[in-house]
C-alpha cells in the first residue's frame, strides 16, 4: 500500500513537472514551483528524485515509453489508424509531457541528447511496424521517423488548437493522410521491384 502511495505521488510530480518544463524553458523552472504545485515540500520533493534534471528526465521517460509500448503492442496487421490512436491517446492523457517531448525539449542543451535517443526509440519501433507492409531497405529508419513525424504534428495540433474540430475527426484526416504515404511507398516500392532488371 505503502509503496503504491509512493509511486502516485511520483506520478503526480511527474504530471505537475511537465506542466511546468513545457510552459518555460527549463532553467526557468525553480524547484519550490514544482513542489508547490504538487502539494509538497521542496525536501520531499527530494525523497522521489535526486535532482531537477532527474525530473526532467523522468518526464521524458514517460512519454517516450507509453509511445513505444503501446506501438509494440499493437496486434497485426497494424493499421495507420491504430498507430494514430496510439499517438493522440498518449497526447490526451499527458498533453503537457507529450508537448514538451516533441517541442521543447530537443532545444534544451542539457537534455538534447536524451531527447534525440528517445526519439530515435520510437522512429524505430515505427519503422519495425511499416515493415509489415513495406521494406524500403537502407530508407526505412527514414520512413518510420517520417511516418511518426506525421502523427505528431496532428497530434500536437489538436493540443494546440483543442476547437479546431472534433477529436475523432482530426485523429482520422490523420490517419488517412498517413495512409496515404504508406501506400504510396508501397506502390513505388513494387514499381521499383518490377522494373528491376532480372538477375
Amino acid at each position: 500500500m505503502a509503496g503504491e502511495r509512493r509511486l502516485q505521488r511520483r506520478e503526480q510530480i511527474i504530471d505537475v513537472a511537465a506542466e511546468c518544463f513545457a510552459a518555460a524553458n527549463y532553467a526557468d523552472v525553480p524547484m519550490e514551483d514544482i513542489a508547490t504545485r504538487a502539494g509538497v515540500t521542496r525536501m520531499m520533493l527530494y525523497r522521489y528524485f535526486e535532482s531537477k534534471d532527474d525530473i526532467y528526465t523522468a518526464v521524458l521517460d514517460r512519454v517516450a515509453e507509453a509511445i513505444t509500448l503501446e506501438l509494440a503492442s499493437l496486434q497485426t496487421p497494424v493499421t495507420s489508424d491504430s498507430v494514430t490512436r496510439v499517438h493522440f491517446a498518449v497526447a490526451a492523457s499527458n498533453p503537457a509531457g507529450y508537448r514538451l517531448f516533441w517541442t521543447r525539449a530537443r532545444s534544451e542543451p542539457l537534455f538534447a541528447g536524451h531527447t534525440a535517443a528517445l526519439e530515435r526509440r520510437v522512429h524505430d519501433v515505427s519503422a519495425q511496424l511499416l515493415a509489415e507492409w513495406v521494406d524500403l531497405g537502407p530508407m526505412q529508419s527514414w520512413a518510420g521517423e517520417v511516418a511518426t513525424r506525421f502523427t505528431v504534428s496532428a497530434a500536437l495540433t489538436y493540443l494546440d488548437a483543442p476547437d479546431s474540430g472534433d477529436p475523432a475527426t482530426v485523429e482520422t484526416f490523420a490517419s488517412e493522410g498517413l495512409s496515404g504515404v504508406v501506400t504510396a511507398w508501397v506502390q513505388y516500392s513494387r514499381a521499383l521491384a518490377n522494373s528491376a532488371p532480372p538477375t
